[in-house]
């Protein structure tokens, strides 16, 4: 695989930066597996040697071929009245398998995620105030998928990311200024 990360402040007001990664896996010697997790070959039907799979070739699950950030701040002196920060980042992340047997079932479609920021900072660094949007375009990720046998019924539960979600941040320092 490769990675990289870049950063540049463009002047004193603006900053850029992001991350990348590409992770080609595979399997590349003999590897078998039993797949307990398959609806299609029962374990009260079908031999261990049946449901036995060869996993060379197949990526290593829960790695995302392709991830990716970016983000961006720009900052405001407002003289005695403080600062403002206005901070967003976009993520990107790859269809993922979770389990080596690379069923549908068990695949997870690549997402975006975009965030938005806004903080005012009182010039003593006492008082702040932030407004945020999180998944400003309200894509749902699927970040894990649960499988379960058939003894519980081949249930599949996912952990997905938050759907959009707006805030107002207020915060209060208290003790002595540093």
């Amino acid at each position: 695989g490769i990675e990289g990360d870049f950063l540049w402040f463009a002047n004193d007001a603006i900053s850029l930066g992001g991350n990348f990664s590409y992770t080609s896996t595979e399997f590349t010697e003999d590897f078998f597996v039993i797949d307990d997790f398959d609806p299609n070959s029962p374990r009260s039907l079908f031999s261990p040697e049946d449901r036995t799979i060869n996993a060379k070739g197949r990526g290593l699950p829960n790695i995302p071929d392709w991830k990716a950030t970016v983000w961006g701040q720009y900052g405001i002196d407002i003289g005695n009245r403080g600062k403002v920060d206005i901070n967003t980042s976009l993520s990107y992340i790859d269809d993922v398998y979770f389990t080596v047997f690379e069923a549908d079932r068990d695949q997870a479609p690549s997402y975006f995620r975009w965030d938005a920021r806004v903080t005012w900072q009182s010039t003593t660094g006492k008082y702040s105030a932030s407004a945020f949007v999180n998944n400003i375009l309200d894509d749902i990720g699927i970040r894990q998928v649960f499988a379960s046998t058939e003894e519980d019924g081949w249930n599949r539960s996912a952990a997905t990311t938050e759907p959009r979600i707006f805030g107002l941040e207020l915060q209060y320092k208290l003790g002595p200024e540093y």
